[in-house]
């Protein structure tokens, strides 16, 4: 392959990777507002909790739940960049 191939996927790697670091921080941003939201809510004498008819179980279950949605969504993308540096691999082999 070329030269102008391996650039051409080194830049579409680096793109990929600002892509994801920025929805990897949206969905950590995400989960640290429900967080913080809940722990407020944990005490199960707080108001707000009684008025949502909550309990602190649930509360916890979802920031579990949360936690692991945040989990898969901050590892799936370093699946595609590994692929895509395995790719460039290939390019410099065939060099």
């Amino acid at each position: 392959m070329k030269k102008e191939d391996i650039a051409t996927e080194i830049s579409a790697l680096f793109d990929f990777i600002n892509e994801s670091r920025d929805q990897v921080a949206l969905e950590h941003d995400k989960f640290q507002t429900a967080l913080t939201n809940t722990l407020r809510l944990l005490d199960e004498s707080s108001s707000t909790l009684i008025k949502m008819k909550g309990n602190a179980k649930a509360l916890k279950s979802y920031l579990i739940r949360t936690s692991t949605e945040i989990r898969n969504s901050s590892l799936n993308p370093f699946d595609g960049i590994k692929n895509r540096v395995e790719r460039i691999y290939e390019l410099l082999q065939a060099l």
